[in-house]
């Protein structure tokens, strides 16, 4: 829960980079947490914001582990978007 909060806090300050680094380190460290969808969603539209290229590969990744994940559309809404 620290790890989790800690990118939450990192990603309120706008601080991405710290923010995808605790998201990455939280998902490496507990892959299975009960937060670990929602650490993918969280790193998911970081990446929307600043890098399209990765986010597309993230939203795909995202749908393959969680089908039915409750940011479903956001996620295909994000590929609809890339080129």
């Amino acid at each position: 829960n620290d790890l989790f909060t800690f990118a939450m806090s990192a990603k309120r300050r706008g601080d991405a980079r710290t923010a995808l680094a605790s998201f990455d380190r939280f998902l490496g460290d507990y892959p299975n947490s009960p937060l670990a969808e929602s650490a993918v969603v969280e790193r998911m539209r970081l990446l929307h914001l600043i890098s399209s290229a990765r986010c597309g590969t993230t939203a795909n990744d995202y749908l393959s582990r969680y089908p039915n994940g409750f940011a479903h559309a956001e996620a295909e809404a994000i590929l609809a978007e890339q080129p």
